[in-house]
């Protein structure tokens, strides 16, 4: 992401607006399908790219990242080798190709530049964009998506909305491979029924303290004027 921007002009002040709109990009399950690229006989099949030796049942590897067939296993991201094979004894695993991540981070990045220069990384596969005024929601999101599956041929959950934390938000609704606008007419049903738990950065303590205070869900937090 900084070699980019390295190459590029400095960004032009950002365009006036009531109200801005805001993308949030994230690859689904990026090292999978880069390293799935090409490779045929591994559709359809659970796969997960793995740090360490992942030849034997009793391994010390961990899974880095998990393709959606795999998941349904209930395999997921920090997982060790042994408890892997035992929920899903037909996985592929494939080591890292640090060289194809970064060619297809490149690849996202650039396609995001080319739509905005307001643009902010977050890590290799995900990126934050401020697209107010090029369009309508469905429209730009659309967008991205085509040009990053065309670019890199990998899919790109997007979400959309008013600030980047609500941005995230509506990406884990569009996933896998969707696209969620979250305006703030939706905002109430959306946080419905939602523990303050899926908010991006809440973890069991912080969860502890609001619990404390009688906040356990996000529309209680909402009600909060201040905590």
């Amino acid at each position: 992401y900084q070699q980019i921007i390295d190459t590029l002009p400095p960004a032009p002040p950002l365009p006036p607006a009531k109200e801005r709109l805001i993308l949030h990009v994230d690859m689904d399950c990026f090292f999978c399908s880069v390293s799935c690229l090409g490779r045929k006989e591994l559709e359809g099949m659970p796969v997960a790219v793995t740090w360490g030796d992942s030849t034997n049942k009793v391994s010390n590897a961990e899974i880095s990242s998990a393709n959606y067939k795999a998941r349904e296993s209930g395999l997921k991201a920090g997982m060790w080798m042994e408890q892997a094979r035992a929920l899903c004894p037909d996985l592929i695993t494939l080591p890292y190709e640090f060289d194809k991540y970064s060619e297809a981070a490149e690849r996202m990045y650039r396609e995001l530049f080319a739509i905005t220069p307001h643009v902010e990384g977050v890590s290799c596969d995900e990126a934050f964009a401020d697209v107010t005024g090029l369009g309508t929601p469905e429209e730009v999101m659309s967008a991205v998506r085509t040009r990053i599956k065309q670019s890199t041929g990998c899919d790109a959950s997007v979400g959309c909305s008013v600030n980047r934390l609500l941005a995230r938000m509506a990406t884990s609704k569009a996933k896998p491979n969707g696209q969620f606008f979250l305006g703030r007419e939706g905002i109430d049903s959306f946080f419905d029924g939602k523990s303050v738990r899926t908010l991006p950065g809440v973890g069991r303590q912080t969860f502890k303290k609001l619990e404390a205070i009688g906040v356990g869900t996000l529309l209680e937090l909402r009600g909060k004027s201040k905590v």
